[in-house]
């Protein structure tokens, strides 16, 4: 056959002149992962390009192994397939709107979603250990906690989180860290060094709590609320109604001791007062007041184009002809977005942006809800039970989260919330991989 073909090489030799690309040694693979999770969730406040450093990692280790990436996407667990194919979908209606827009074919967010997908196959193929999911989390609330307290005690600033990116992001990044430390108590008992990890992760707690108060971030206390209760009514109302109805209670009575602390007291009656005024005088120069009026004129461009929506350059060009004619406040002439994910969605990409939107917070808390049900074959149930916990905490805390704030367009955003959340699927499909059988004793021979 090569005679036909003078200038074509043999099979051997073109293996020989185009290696495959070797796969990354078992043992480094491993830590690998574990490095990318410490990282991801320690350094998610302190260092700026750390919200870049773990997806990259996890890309460049995926890479080695691109020709096995079709059949491992076609081997994912049902509802694990879903939540990517959602992101996927939500990552191209952004591609559809900026080039609709005439921006331009804008692939920075589009291209950190579906990097996912080759991510969340190496994680299956290597996944991290547990414990540095907790160690992480503990790590990074407690230096937000520290940040927080020195930022607002010792340089006197008004909120904790001005100086680096803003109160918001911070804010809701203490909530989170602080939530997965609370997740993370019941999953540690029987680590050999169980006592240092329940003292770091308390203490992660305490102070992830601590910046997002000093944070006054108002959106984060309502995202962690929900988020408390969801989980208690999940996890307690498995075990006993009574203890349920207990802890409804000592909730309620908690919310209304902590609201009478300083800060956040003066938060709420803030919020009380810019309510009043823009209800009363139509007053939309204040952070409540400006959003109350931003989510009536989203309102009211998805309610005109409810089936494909504006885009971003028709949503800006619409705000800012509203801002000149004094229907809008000239405040919000300076935001391109509504401080809402779901209207966000439905102004810019109508109702099936909105819907693509929903399809990712569902899929994913469809993927934890449906594990927390599966019984438990091999491995440890109370580390289980904790990763289903911190897994259902994602999306209850990010659809919170965009209740008053764009969330789900920032980087962060993307890396906290779906990277994060690919993490704990791979730990869950590590916890719940049978077991190889150890060798029998071979019988010893008749004497």
């Amino acid at each position: 056959p090569h005679a036909a073909h003078p200038h074509a090489y043999p099979r051997s030799v073109m293996r020989i002149a185009m290696p495959a690309i070797p796969p990354v040694p078992p043992a480094l693979a491993a830590h690998w992962s574990n490095i990318a999770l410490f990282l991801l969730l320690s350094c998610s406040m302190l260092i700026k390009p750390s919200n870049f450093l773990a997806p990259l990692m996890l890309l460049a280790a995926s890479v080695p192994a691109w020709r096995s990436w079709k059949r491992e996407l076609a081997a994912l667990p049902r509802e694990f397939r879903w939540f990517c194919w959602a992101v996927c979908l939500l990552a191209i209606s952004w591609l559809l709107d900026s080039l609709l827009s005439g921006q331009g074919l804008r692939l920075d967010k589009a291209l950190k979603i579906i990097a996912l997908v080759p991510c969340a196959l190496y994680q299956l193929r290597r996944p991290p250990r547990a414990v540095w999911l907790w160690l992480g989390a503990a790590l990074g609330a407690i230096a937000c906690g520290l940040v927080a307290i020195y930022q607002v005690q010792v340089l006197h600033l008004p909120r904790a989180g001005d100086t680096y990116i803003n109160p918001i992001e911070f804010g809701d990044t203490s909530t989170q860290l602080a939530l997965l430390c609370l997740c993370g108590t019941q999953a540690v008992w029987r680590h050999p060094r169980r006592m240092l990890l329940v003292v770091l992760l308390i203490t992660g707690f305490t102070l992830g709590i601590t910046g997002s108060v000093l944070s006054g971030t108002r959106g984060a206390w309502l995202a962690g609320l929900i988020a408390l209760a969801f989980l208690g009514w999940w996890y307690v109302g498995q075990h006993s109604k009574r203890l349920l109805a207990v802890l409804v209670v000592c909730m309620g009575a908690s919310c209304i001791m902590v609201a009478q602390y300083g800060p956040i007291h003066a938060r709420l009656q803030a919020m009380h007062q810019e309510i009043n005024r823009y209800r009363l005088q139509g007053h939309a120069a204040t952070s409540v007041g400006a959003r109350l009026q931003m989510w009536q004129f989203a309102s009211a461009l998805t309610a005109q184009r409810p089936l494909i929506g504006w885009g971003q350059k028709g949503y800006d060009a619409e705000r800012l002809q509203q801002v000149e004619q004094g229907r809008l406040d000239p405040l919000l002439g300076g935001f391109n977005h509504p401080h809402n994910d779901y209207l966000d969605a439905s102004a810019k990409r109508g109702i099936p942006g909105l819907l693509i939107l929903l399809a990712c917070h569902l899929c994913c808390l469809l993927y934890f809800w449906r594990a927390a049900k599966r019984q438990p074959q091999t491995g440890d149930a109370a580390e289980r039970q904790a990763l289903c916990a911190a897994g259902m905490l994602l999306p209850v805390l990010f659809a919170g989260f965009g209740l008053t704030d764009t969330h789900v367009t920032s980087s962060r955003t993307v890396v906290m919330y779906f990277y994060l959340a690919a993490f704990i699927m791979a730990l869950l499909e590590r916890a719940d991989a049978p077991r190889p059988a150890s060798a029998s004793t071979p019988a010893r021979p008749a004497a």
